[in-house]
């Protein structure tokens, strides 16, 4: 740190500067340099270096490292906001009871108790942006028995009622979550998710007696997302939420002034899951205030998202469901001229025409159509190609087979006519002269869609669509793309992997990538090619592979390793027939720091030798946030009761699972 020459040290330099240095660098840096000496450590102290501190990402700070570091008197009183997001394996109440002037604290995924939350909530009275996991120690038991919740809830109201801004988890019962919520009366974000739930909701109809209690007050709210996958979200909850924040703050008051002025909404997130009797409980002003509006098309929502006319307010729109006869979504979609976002997920009996969209709304930038072939949109791939500000974008495997236009296809060389010469072996399954490769009409996405950041390929159970129609050799041409970060392809009737050695090469930003059932048969034809495009992979930070009879020996382990930035690798085979090399798996734990998550399945693997190296790997000290799943068997990777409730975190399952599309960006946008 000293010049040998001049004899300078960074310590000569004004305090100003050197604490401006400081506010560049992340937290473990800032860990490192405050035990170097007294002079740091007074630095690091300061209000401007630790105002703001983000852990999300320190995978290899302990719970006791985190004591050490915020723990300091002259430290913890100066820090606003803290960011522990999907630090699993921290304990942290025990010293976020320290940070006595804390006004952010974002702690989802991280195990926390209904006494821990009520011990944070009065330790830090000035709380007003909370993300949480909702203590499952809240029983779900019948209302009349929780007057000692209440009571601990109303002991910290004067703490609860000034929040801005709540996200929660919530894996059970809703109704301790929204007695808490009841008590929010200044609240602007609201943010209830319920993914990967491992326990029972209860729905609202049991408390059928105590429905008429559910009236919030939410004058303020302006951001709603109500998003539970694998539960249903109780409909008198979503009517008092709904009612509560078209109240206004007068109404409350008493005064005279009895009109309830609109909400500025900025999301609405319904699930696809009510019936369509319930859609009386969302009014026409709240859909018209939407400016990200997210649905289960069904015949009643048709109608009455259709009788509003002109939405302008609405720039992301999403389709959930599949509705019970065919339903033209171009007149919707036409009806928000600010529209910048379509998504049609999992959409039966869904039409949409392109052409028209693009005449409306040209400058699009993110469309994903997850609809069934035979009844989307023809003409896929020639529509999409006109949106050439698109950045994210999804489609079937039906789009592989659609071919230009005669005006638009190239000169080749001439073809030759085969038709009168012998054939002594029938022609391979995608085997085909590039001749005709090149004429794919995907190809124009490629060439006229450059900015494309996100690219999803087909994601149907089974190809509804001929292989031998399928142009999939026109993917090598998606080296293209430099902007590309995140690549998904499934269900692809692909012969041979070669293209994945120019996308490799060409896509140089590459973050994300997931193989699903790729090739005509069960057999695995890419891996040789997979490992010699993965060197050349030097941004990849998750890996996921799905292939059957893949058995994978120690060349992609190896090539995984000249991935520097590599934190996810998932690979699930469930139905090969020869063993899978654990010794080179091993190898690249040990060898490659940056993995934090590793999940096997399949390989014809031992339950011994399976458990025998999850528990080596299980609690180090030296890497708290590497998780390592081997398993033969499904159900043994989900099963509650070998396995902790926090064995499996939801971050991880967001990041290398559930990729669909862009639908979970949405959350920390404003």
């Amino acid at each position: 740190m000293a010049d040998p020459d001049t004899g300078l040290h960074i310590t000569h330099l004004a305090e100003e500067i050197i604490l401006k240095i400081l506010g560049y660098l992340p937290v473990e840096d800032l860990f490192r340099i405050s035990l170097t000496c007294n002079f740091f450590t007074r630095l690091v102290s300061d209000r401007e270096v630790v105002r703001e501190l983000d852990f999300s990402k320190a995978y290899t700070f302990t719970t006791e490292d985190l004591k050490a570091f915020l723990i300091p008197r002259k430290r913890c009183l100066h820090i606003s906001t803290l960011n522990l997001s999907n630090c699993y394996w921290i304990k942290a109440s025990n010293f976020i009871v320290k940070l006595k002037n804390l006004q952010s604290l974002q702690m989802n995924a991280v195990p926390l108790t209904f006494v821990q939350f009520e011990a944070i909530l009065k330790a830090c009275p000035k709380i007003e942006d909370l993300s949480i996991c909702w203590p499952e120690d809240a029983v779900p038991v019948p209302l009349n028995k929780w007057k000692e919740t209440v009571d601990k809830i109303d002991e910290v109201q004067n703490v609860i009622k000034n929040m801005h801004s709540v996200r929660a988890l919530v894996n059970f019962n809703f109704a301790h979550f929204m007695v808490f919520l009841m008590r929010c009366h200044a609240l602007r974000r609201l943010v209830i998710t319920g993914h990967h739930s491992r326990r029972f909701c209860v729905s609202a109809s049991s408390h059928s007696e105590n429905q008429d209690k559910w009236n919030f007050r939410l004058p303020y709210l302006e951001k709603l997302v109500v998003d539970l996958e694998d539960v249903m979200f109780p409909i008198p909850y979503l009517g008092g939420i709904l009612s509560g924040a078209k109240s206004d703050e007068n109404e409350e008051k008493g005064g005279d002034d009895k009109q309830k002025k609109p909400v500025d909404w900025k999301i609405c997130w319904i699930n696809n899951r009510y019936p369509a009797a319930n859609m009386e409980l969302i009014s026409g002003e709240i859909f018209s205030k939407c400016s990200r509006l997210y649905l289960g098309l069904t015949l009643d929502s048709f109608e009455k998202i259709k009788s509003l006319g002109v939405l302008p307010n609405i720039r992301e729109l999403m389709v959930v469901g599949a509705a019970a006869v065919t339903i033209n979504l171009t007149s919707i979609v036409t009806s928000c001229p600010n529209l910048q976002s379509l998504n049609v997920l999992f959409g039966l009996n869904i039409a949409l025409d392109i052409t028209k969209v693009f005449e409306k709304l040209p400058d699009i930038e993110k469309l994903s159509l997850h609809c069934q072939p035979l009844q989307g949109p023809p003409k896929i791939a020639s529509g999409i190609a006109q949106f050439h500000n698109l950045t994210h974008l999804s489609v079937p495997v039906c789009a592989l087979i659609e071919i230009r236009s005669k005006e638009k296809r190239q000169v080749f060389e001439e073809e030759v006519d085969y038709t009168d010469c012998i054939s002594f072996k029938r022609r391979r399954v995608g085997s085909r002269e590039s001749a005709t490769v090149e004429l794919a009409a995907f190809n124009e996405v490629f060439e006229n869609c450059s900015k494309i950041k996100m690219l999803q390929i087909g994601f149907n159970q089974e190809i509804s669509c001929s292989p031998l129609k399928v142009q999939w050799e026109c993917l090598s041409n998606m080296k293209k793309l430099e902007s590309l970060t995140k690549l998904t392809l499934d269900s692809i009737p692909i012969t041979s992997g070669s293209f994945l050695i120019e996308i490799a090469k060409g896509c140089t930003k590459l973050e994300f990538l997931r193989l699903k059932r790729l090739g005509p048969s069960g057999k695995c034809v890419y891996t040789a090619q997979l490992a010699e495009a993965l060197p050349f992979c030097k941004n990849l930070v998750h890996l996921r592979v799905e292939q059957n009879y893949m058995a994978p020996g120690t060349n992609i382990f190896k090539a995984l390793e000249e991935c520097p930035k590599l934190q996810r690798f998932a690979l699930l085979s469930e139905k090969d027939m020869m063993a899978l090399n654990l010794d080179a798996v091993e190898h690249l734990i040990q060898n490659h720091l940056s993995l934090i998550f590793v999940f096997i399945l399949g390989g014809m693997l031992t339950r011994d030798k399976s458990v025998k190296l999850m528990r080596k790997y299980k609690n180090l000290e030296s890497r708290p946030a590497l998780i390592v799943r081997v398993k033969n068997i499904l159900r043994d990777v989900f099963d509650d009761k070998n396995q902790d409730n926090h064995s499996m975190p939801a971050c991880h399952f967001n990041e290398m699972i559930m990729f669909r599309s862009w639908m979970y960006e949405f959350y920390d946008t404003d």
